[in-house]
């Protein structure tokens, strides 16, 4: 199904928007719309950037439920590429707060098109999604418009207020973020998106409260276990991985769960050698490597793979015990297994 997301993307964003394009997004306009300004400062950039691959685990995890829930997938990848376009957004603008210098192995949005351009298009990303979910072809009930507005908006608020703490803690360094804090951060900003691909499924097939709940708490903690294996990633040399530069997150000075976990357990000489590199942001490969060998070192990078392979097989376990058909959650266990055995 991920070539058919990637299709739905490139006919929503295409090589050149026409008026009646704009109009799908604007609905009307009064005056005269300066296409070619539209087309090279907003559909140039979110093109550029959507279409330059991704793992498309949202828009993956969306399709596997409903087809969980009896419907057929192709008929909802509207909503698939809609989901896709909003984690891109947060991408955008995450690249944007962490000063990244590369996204999917090309510069990063801002980078290339100038901080202004990305960031309003990070912004529209966000928004330009709506228009897709409420204007589908498939015709939805009152009621249903109601449940995806509400989780809509709520799991945008979530990403928000976990973005705030993680920039917080990467700016001001406090040394006493704790386990179930870091936890609440993650569960805010990386659970949001995954949370919604599961709640969007619901709502739009009708399942009840319950099942909504079961799928969100599964979707919940498989987003934390894939944040955990992200930061752990992020200490691999580069060739181990893809389109992220090595360290990132020790330059941009992130309280990571291997960072947090390290901090409580290496000697106080090592942790203010540490600290100290955490709050230089530096770039220079001598220190971030000097961090990364500390933290391997004391075996927080592997307790913290430990820890997000818990967390996922308590979850998968209790959806197994949950749901009612469990024949048909193969799909679905092989994409979960997926968010913690990764390698890239």
């Amino acid at each position: 199904m991920r070539e058919s997301v990637e299709q739905k993307l490139g006919e929503y964003l295409p090589e050149g928007w026409g008026r009646r394009d704009v109009l799908f997004y604007l609905h009307h306009n009064k005056y005269k719309v300066d296409l070619d300004a539209l087309n090279k400062n907003l559909r140039d950039p979110s093109r550029d950037f959507l279409l330059r691959g991704g793992k498309r685990i949202r828009p993956t995890l969306f399709l596997a439920c409903i087809e969980l829930f009896g419907s057929n997938p192709r008929e909802y990848l509207d909503y698939a590429a809609a989901i896709e376009m909003i984690h891109n957004g947060t991408l955008i603008l995450d690249d944007i707060e962490d000063k990244a210098e590369l996204r999917r192995g090309k510069p990063a949005s801002h980078k290339k098109y100038g901080l202004d351009t990305a960031t309003n298009v990070g912004m529209g990303l966000h928004i330009l999604p709506l228009n897709i979910i409420l204007s589908s072809k498939n015709k939805i009930t009152s009621y249903q418009k109601e449940r995806v507005m509400r989780i809509y908006t709520e799991e945008l608020t979530n990403v928000s207020f976990g973005q705030a703490l993680d920039i917080y803690w990467h700016k001001h360094h406090p040394e006493n973020v704790s386990l179930e804090e870091y936890l609440e951060m993650v569960r805010l900003k990386t659970g949001s998106l995954m949370r919604m691909s599961t709640r969007l499924a619901c709502a739009l097939t009708n399942r009840t409260p319950d099942t909504e709940e079961l799928f969100k708490d599964l979707a919940e903690n498989l987003g934390i276990a894939f944040q955990i294996i992200d930061d752990c990633l992020d200490l691999d040399p580069p060739s181990e991985k893809f389109g992220k530069s090595f360290g990132n997150d020790i330059t941009e000075g992130k309280l990571s769960l291997p960072v947090i976990k390290a901090l409580g357990s290496i000697s106080k000489s090592e942790r203010e050698t540490l600290s100290g590199i955490l709050h230089r942001h530096t770039r220079n490969k001598k220190y971030i490597s000097e961090a990364i060998k500390i933290i391997k070192d004391s075996g927080a990078v592997d307790d913290s793979r430990k820890f997000a392979k818990e967390i996922a097989i308590s979850s998968w376990k209790e959806m197994e015990h949950k749901w009612a058909r469990r024949n048909n959650l193969k799909n679905l266990r092989e994409l979960a297994l997926f968010f913690v055995e990764r390698e890239y």
